[in-house]
């Protein structure tokens, strides 16, 4: 069961899409990048800043289902170039 205070994103994020998790901060060091589908159609994600989390997770890479992974700008947050 999902459960989130956000309402439950309806977008198909195409990989590369930056995005950010619904129970994540709503920070810019926060942002996620998709990497890939699983055979479920769970997103595969990695954290776009990885020096600004633990160590352990500068390489591990998220399964998330699409209704927890939101537009990073509904929450004032915008993506500068390169990305």
């Amino acid at each position: 069961m999902i459960d989130s205070r956000y309402p439950h994103n309806q977008v198909d994020w195409p990989i590369g899409s930056l995005v950010i998790h619904a129970e994540d901060g709503k920070r810019f060091d926060m942002l996620m990048v998709v990497v890939g589908r699983t055979a479920q159609g769970e997103y595969l994600t990695r954290y776009a800043l990885p020096f600004f989390q633990p160590p352990k997770w500068l390489t591990k890479e998220w399964c998330n289902p699409r209704e927890l992974l939101l537009d990073p700008q509904n929450f004032g947050i915008t993506v500068p170039s390169p990305f």
